[in-house]
């Protein structure tokens, strides 16, 4: 047992302990119970912040709010297209799910993110996406009842969560605008911070890395064995660690030049693939999820070497340093080795679209339903919400539930 499992228990059992120790003081929310539900624990964590930055900058927040609904309805119209068009493209030529759950252990239809980069991004976007919501309400003069910790429970508490109560009552007495920017401000937050780290890594990481080493191929990491297809570089001979330099006499330099050059192939096709040790005859498989898509089956992290410069005295330590900050905490090329904020970026943006969906009591469906009632009388709104909702609800559905079997 590794040191992220051990971590992940020990902070499920922290969590139970908490539970047991708080269980007067904390709300159950009974969803699919005893299966899923959710556990509240009401404080006054942040509300004074809130209100002080609301009386700070009401002239920008109200311009954030704005470009807070644009982005909202945009992005829940661009999720909605995207989630019909691989649930069509799932039977054509089938591939991988559009959703999947994103958890701090290994599991079959489940992205998997180290323990403790997914426990600090959840908690970060998670209080950013909260306290946003909580700063619109006071701005629109909606008073905040309660702020607080949730936990996001599958049998037992898993996921810790955030929570601002605003007065709803108060709320759906403002104005349809107000009321739509309170709720954009979670998902509208966490994509703006998403695509803000984005930038600095342009800016910053990726830069500096550059200037400091030489891109010398892909390297093997390991296999993939996707339903009990072995990999073809595996059944060719080639080995973990070793090094793809070219791909029919193509140097490849970057992880993304392979990418480019197995997009331009198709399964069946004749290959020569060169490694730092031999060359390779082999012929290209086809995609077990997607027969029309070359498959080489293996896991491959960007091979490198430091420039001449930077490989001796003071340069070196600096490279070193260099090196770690950004395999630590900035990107590699894999996302399997990503750093942290590659995740906190991956995970904001990704949650924040998510909670755009248009279904139930989340954002997207708070905000849908209440665009509604512009056009139609409550009665008929909330029967075409329920379509919808519906709708969405069966097709995320579908494509968790796809993840673990296909």
């Amino acid at each position: 047992m590794n040191f992220e499992t051990i971590s992940l228990i020990v902070f499920v059992a922290l969590l139970i302990i908490f539970v047991v120790l708080k269980r007067k003081d904390i709300h159950t929310e009974k969803i699919l119970f005893p299966i899923f539900y959710l556990l509240l624990y009401r404080t006054k964590t942040g509300i004074r912040q809130m209100n002080s930055l609301a009386a700070k900058h009401p002239k920008t927040l109200r311009v954030l709010g704005f470009i807070g609904i644009v982005v909202g309805f945009a992005g829940m119209a661009f999720l909605c297209v995207t989630l019909i068009y691989h649930l069509f493209n799932f039977f054509i030529t089938p591939s991988a799910p559009a959703l999947a759950l994103v958890l701090p252990f290994k599991l079959k239809g489940a992205f998997y993110i180290p323990f403790f980069y997914w426990i600090i991004s959840i908690i970060i976007l998670a209080f950013i996406h909260e306290f946003s919501h909580g700063v619109m309400a006071v701005l629109a003069k909606v008073r905040i009842k309660s702020s607080g910790f949730a936990f996001m429970s599958i049998l037992l508490p898993i996921i810790p969560a955030a929570f601002v109560e605003p007065d709803e009552k108060q709320l759906a007495k403002k104005k349809r605008s107000e009321q739509l920017a309170v709720m954009a401000a979670g998902p509208f937050s966490n994509i703006l911070l998403g695509f803000i780290l984005l930038g600095l890594m342009f800016i910053f990481s990726f830069p500096i890395t550059n200037s400091m080493y030489d891109f010398r191929g892909a390297e093997i990491v390991d296999f993939m064995n996707i339903n009990n297809v072995t990999s073809p570089l595996e059944l060719a001979g080639l080995h973990k660690g070793d090094v793809i330099t070219t791909v029919n006499g193509v140097p490849v330099n970057h992880v993304k030049d392979l990418s480019e050059l197995l997009k331009n192939m198709t399964p069946g096709q004749k290959t020569a693939l060169t490694t730092q040790n031999a060359t390779y005859d082999l012929v290209l498989a086809a995609n077990p999820t997607n027969s029309s898509k070359t498959y080489l089956g293996i896991y491959i992290n960007q091979n490198f070497q430091e420039k001449p410069k930077f490989m001796y005295g003071l340069a070196n330590i600096f490279a070193k340093i260099v090196s770690w900050i950004n395999g630590k905490w900035i990107s590699k090329d894999m996302p399997a080795e990503s750093g942290l904020i590659s995740w906190l970026m991956l995970l904001n943006i990704g949650i924040g679209l998510f909670n755009l969906i248009p279904i139930g009591p989340i954002d997207g469906g708070k905000m849908l339903f209440l665009a509604l009632t512009r056009f139609f009388e409550k009665k008929k709104a909330l029967k075409i919400f329920g379509a919808i909702s519906s709708l969405f609800l069966l097709i995320i559905l579908f494509n968790l539930i796809a993840g673990f079997i296909f």
